[in-house]
């Protein structure tokens, strides 16, 4: 059930310029985490939550400079 997203994934990864697919790469553990706390019922630790906010942060202080 997991290849055809993996499959897309790759083909959209040979498609979108570098910068936009290395931020998609970096925030792919971010979405599964919310992923696996919302629909899961998954514990949100507060270590994993200053994570997410530091990639999140970094992603979009690079998406800054690449303007």
């Amino acid at each position: 059930t997991s290849v055809i997203p993996y499959f897309l994934y790759t083909i959209a990864l040979k498609i979108l310029p570098a910068g936009t697919a290395s931020s998609l790469a970096i925030i792919e553990p971010v979405s599964a985490t919310l992923y696996s706390v919302l629909f899961l019922g998954e514990v949100l630790s507060i270590f994993s939550a200053v994570g997410i906010v530091l990639v999140v942060g970094s992603v979009f202080m690079l998406s800054k400079s690449e303007n």
